[in-house]
């Protein structure tokens, strides 16, 4: 647990390289699959066609791992874990959810803050560092839970933009002058 919140505490260098988010989501279901065999949870994917993200892999793992792992132990008697993959306008959306106990509102507003837990023995840190990893790719992460039904994350980032070749591009008349293209 030290370990873990030293790591949380210390600013990491982002190591951005082009991934598709379809084989991110699959490698990291494969990652927690025992579990979900043993807590009797049966999976559903949805994956649309995304483009690339320049994203920091390892970061980004271990936030879905932190969210799925946290939906499995919310149905320690079996039930649905459906991850989703969509592409919304200039953005990629992740949708982890699951068919468990839920959040109960009291809750909500702290479920990202570093050390909260309502689980015996948890650390409170799953879920902050899940929010930190999103924040630092310029995305956004939230929920949605109805206690007794389930709960979904949804994550959102920024699709990579391939950008144009200088040569390309017209030169304006003002760039001309200043000599900016």
């Amino acid at each position: 647990m030290v370990k873990r919140f030293l790591d949380f505490m210390r600013t990491p260098e982002l190591r951005l390289e082009e991934t598709h988010l379809d084989e991110l989501l699959r490698e990291t279901i494969d990652v927690a699959r025992l579990q979900m065999d043993r807590a009797g949870v049966q999976l559903e994917t949805s994956f649309a066609d995304v483009p690339p993200l320049h994203i920091d892999r390892a970061l980004l793992k271990q936030a879905l791992l932190n969210l799925i792992l946290n939906a499995i132990e919310a149905m320690p008697k079996g039930g649905r874990l459906t991850a989703a993959l969509e592409r919304r306008n200039d953005r990629a959306e992740i949708r982890i959810s699951d068919t468990g106990k839920g959040i109960a509102p009291e809750h909500r507003t702290r479920i990202f803050q570093l050390f909260f837990t309502t689980r015996p023995g948890g650390s409170g840190i799953g879920l902050a560092s899940a929010y930190r990893a999103v924040q630092l790719h310029d995305g956004d992460i939230d929920f949605e839970s109805v206690v007794g039904q389930g709960t979904t994350f949804r994550i959102e980032l920024p699709l990579a933009h391939t950008l144009e070749p200088a040569l390309s591009r017209p030169k304006s008349a003002a760039g001309a002058l200043t000599g900016i293209s």
